[in-house]
């Protein structure tokens, strides 16, 4: 399965990095937008494309800390 990760862009590093570790150990591929190569259209297209070629999604959500 092809499992799509999404949070907000600082402050979930280390959950984020380690979802990526825990969705590959499962035998799936986790879709990140870091991990995209470059591209020539705009991050959010790319970014809608990415999660419409997906079979699952998982977003993480936290509080913001400063």
């Amino acid at each position: 399965m092809r499992i799509f990760i999404s949070s907000a862009r600082k402050g979930l590093e280390e959950e984020r990095d380690a979802l990526n570790g825990l969705v590959r150990a499962l035998g799936h591929t986790p879709v990140r937008f870091e991990d995209f190569s470059a591209q020539t259209t705009p991050s959010r297209e790319a970014c809608l494309k990415a999660l419409s070629t997906a079979d699952a999604c998982l977003f993480l959500l936290g509080g913001v800390f400063k």
